[in-house]
């Protein structure tokens, strides 16, 4: 009886700590934004062609607005140089970068202020944003100087029926 008693809590260990140790994998630490970084910006886990979600249900006619659903993040992520002709985006000399969406060509809100790496911020549900088309959120270091460049995540919104 001590024998299948020790057996079941190693066992047990073994697949409680494995766990651990696969979902630890997973999870990056914080990294503070500094300068001369290169950089994406993610929606919804995605660099590009995005999908965020909106809470307009029924048929939705061109220019109706509506919130986003809850559950969905923007993220930055710290990158190395790619040996791709693709452009990344660099911190310039900034220490935050900012996620935004233009209503107009004057006017922009902020959706999110990020001062590290790898810490999602929660897409509000309170902003009023399209419900259905495409745009463009730039991911754009503060007083980054004249070098920096900001990453743009295409997103498609999608009303939910």
């Amino acid at each position: 009886m001590f024998g299948r008693f020790v057996v079941g809590v190693v066992v047990g260990a073994s697949a409680l700590f494995g766990s651990a140790a696969i979902a630890g994998a997973q999870v990056q630490d914080p990294v503070l934004i500094g300068p001369k970084q290169s950089f994406v910006g993610l929606v919804n886990n995605r660099s590009s062609n995005a999908v965020i979600e909106m809470a307009c249900f029924g048929p939705t006619r061109r220019g109706e607005y509506g919130h986003p659903l809850a559950g969905q993040t923007l993220e930055v992520k710290l990158v190395g140089p790619l040996t791709s002709a693709a452009p990344l985006a660099f911190t310039g000399t900034a220490h935050e970068i900012q996620a935004t969406y233009a209503i107009s060509s004057t006017l922009e809100i902020l959706l999110a202020e990020f001062s590290s790496y790898y810490v999602p911020e929660p897409l509000s549900t309170s902003l009023s944003l399209p419900c259905s088309g495409t745009a463009v959120i730039p991911f754009a270091p503060v007083e980054g100087g004249p070098h920096a460049r900001p990453w743009r995540t295409r997103v498609t919104f999608v009303p939910q029926p």
